[in-house]
């Protein structure tokens, strides 16, 4: 995964001619959070800087190396006094006013006498100004909504009808360019084998990239857990550095899209080598304007919450592959939750034409991985923690490489989310419809086992094939007309009584093969004393005891299983009522 995001650091640096200042910069707003820049603006007078005040301005992206922003440490200074602001009493004082303390006491440096008297200048008018800067500042970022996300605070320089900011200004360049270098200096460890590129260089340990990689905690540190042996993990040359972090820059901005809520990173590998790429592909991933123009111009959901590239990308032959990072922050920490690698476009192909028989049987609302979810999320609705989280992103998983799925393990969460919510009588049919649409795709992708069994033509032929090949076998069909008669006897204690009490007899869903063969008597019993045991009726018991008996005494499915394509029929039975009236 890492050498692919290098890769793209590489072509971004090399195609987008990169000079080496804007190799050393981060975008401050890529996530669009950061629209509002407040400019510390100081005016020039005879060679004297004075503070004039903040002046807001849009973010633009054209201005970043403008901007000249670098984090730093989290609870330290950055590299450039240009900071995200968190609380702007804090922010001021430890990434501007520190900054400018840091840098004046800092003798690796080589500052001139007119740079030191410079930089002094600008901290005595911000240093003497911090208060007015501060209440200022409060006051304009109450006019911003807080739905407009975070502020970015820089400094400008106004001399009569010029303007500069910090990277127009040479003096901050050169000072960026010297704290990196300091910094570098004191990380380098030792000349070994880059991790990335396998060439002998000077290597410094290949931490602050992706925070999930730290060597504070067990399971990082070689050689019997010395620190100062921590670097033979992962030891990267500065050039790779460089690379990865202009390519996680890239991949955070451009290429970072949801899947069911679970945001997830889409890395390219490109198989036949970068130098080989055709320009429609690289503007798919590199062309930030036409990238955007895709998501835009896409007028459905393929397999996300939003619009991807995804179908896009399925098009091309399998000269690149892709992996898939989902990754979980809370603040700044980062987790790995699943990484999908090496998936060629013609597995999206695939996928996306199994999912387009799906969306022809469900014409009003089209498949995605958000119909997944609700049974791989949670083990109850009520919890607030993703306890079964890792059993979705295994389905997903399985689901791009095409790795078979438990048929047992699937039915048994598909129906336990089924249950609770007939238990609670509230977004029933809505449920067992994700659980159709979900069992159905999987099936069509080849990826649960099915037995088909030939049976001569019935009546109900037309609406089962719609469904190939989920009702392979008589007794799911037999127990899926049981299920269609069962609705329509609780439509008509609904209608006839206000309730339907009919419902205990299916012991919320957890009946066995003995209750399911002891129930349609019952049902039919039931219709008849309402005197609603119509044709259509008939036809639909005569049918469903058809199939039941035609699959004999011992029934193969589990209880699960079983309950499963007893409650498709309930949920279905609407889609009846054409083949039985």
């Amino acid at each position: 995964m890492l050498e692919a995001i290098k890769e793209i650091g590489d072509i971004l640096i090399k195609r987008n001619l990169l000079d080496s200042v804007e190799v050393l910069l981060e975008d401050p707003n890529p996530k669009g959070t950061y629209k509002n820049i407040f400019c510390l603006t100081f005016e020039e007078k005879e060679g004297n800087f004075i503070y004039t005040g903040i002046e807001k301005e849009n973010y633009d992206s054209s201005k970043k190396t403008k901007y000249l922003f670098r984090s730093g440490p989290k609870n330290g200074i950055n590299f450039t006094p240009s900071t995200k602001v968190t609380e702007i009493d804090k922010t001021l004082e430890i990434k501007v006013l520190n900054w400018f303390k840091s840098v004046l006491f800092q003798q690796n440096l080589n500052l001139s006498s007119e740079e030191i008297t410079f930089l002094n200048q600008i901290y005595s008018e911000l240093n003497n100004n911090a208060e007015k800067i501060k209440e200022e500042f409060k006051t304009l970022s109450k006019e911003i909504p807080k739905k407009e996300g975070g502020i970015f605070l820089t400094l400008k320089f106004k001399k009569q009808n010029e303007t500069k900011y910090l990277g127009d200004k040479e003096i901050f360049i050169k000072i960026l360019k010297g704290l990196l270098q300091i910094k570098e200096e004191k990380r380098v460890i030792s000349k070994a084998q880059c991790a990335i590129c396998l060439e002998e260089k000077e290597v410094t340990l290949g931490d602050g990239i992706y925070t999930f990689f730290t060597i504070d905690k067990p399971g990082y540190i070689t050689g019997g857990f010395k620190e100062k042996e921590a670097w033979k993990n992962f030891p990267i040359c500065e050039s790779c550095r460089r690379s990865l972090e202009k390519g996680k820059e890239h991949i955070e901005k451009e290429l970072t899209f949801k899947m069911a809520g679970l945001s997830y990173q889409l890395i390219p590998k490109f198989i036949i080598g970068k130098e080989f790429i055709k320009e429609d592909i690289y503007d798919i991933f590199f062309n930030s304007p036409k990238l955007l123009s895709l998501k835009n111009n896409t007028s459905k959901r393929y397999l996300g919450d939003e619009q991807d590239i995804l179908e896009y990308i399925s098009k091309y032959e399998d000269y690149l592959t892709l992996n898939f990072l989902f990754l979980e922050r809370k603040q700044s920490a980062e987790r790995i939750l699943a990484l999908i690698e090496d998936v060629l476009p013609s597995r999206l192909r695939t996928i996306f034409m199994a999912k387009e028989k799906i969306d022809k049987v469900f014409e009003k609302e089209e498949f995605t991985m958000r119909n997944l979810w609700p049974f791989f999320s949670k083990s109850d609705p009520d919890k607030n923690e993703f306890d079964l989280i890792n059993y979705f992103l295994d389905i997903v998983d399985r689901i791009f490489k095409a790795r078979p799925i438990d048929k047992s393990f699937l039915l048994q969460l598909l129906m336990r989310r089924i249950r609770i919510h007939f238990a609670r009588d509230e977004y029933f049919k809505n449920v067992v419809d994700d659980a159709i649409k979900s069992f159905l795709f999987l099936i069509n992708l080849n990826l649960i086992n099915m037995e088909v069994i030939n049976m001569e033509e019935r009546v109900f032929d037309p609406f089962f094939e719609k469904f190939s090949p989920t009702f392979d076998h008589p007794l799911k069909r037999g127990l899926f007309l049981l299920g269609a008669l069962t609705q329509s006897l609780l439509r008509v204690q609904y209608s006839e009584r206000g309730s339907d009490p009919f419902k205990k007899q299916l012991k919320g869903l957890k009946m066995e093969a003995k209750d399911f063969k002891g129930l349609l008597p019952k049902v039919i019993n039931k219709l008849q004393e309402y005197d609603s045991f119509d044709k259509g009726k008939q036809k639909l018991a005569e049918e469903a005891s058809y199939y039941l008996l035609l699959a004999g005494d011992k029934w193969p499915l589990s209880n699960d299983e079983l309950n499963f394509y007893f409650v498709c029929g309930m949920n279905l039975y609407d889609e009846l009522t054409s083949y039985i009236y």
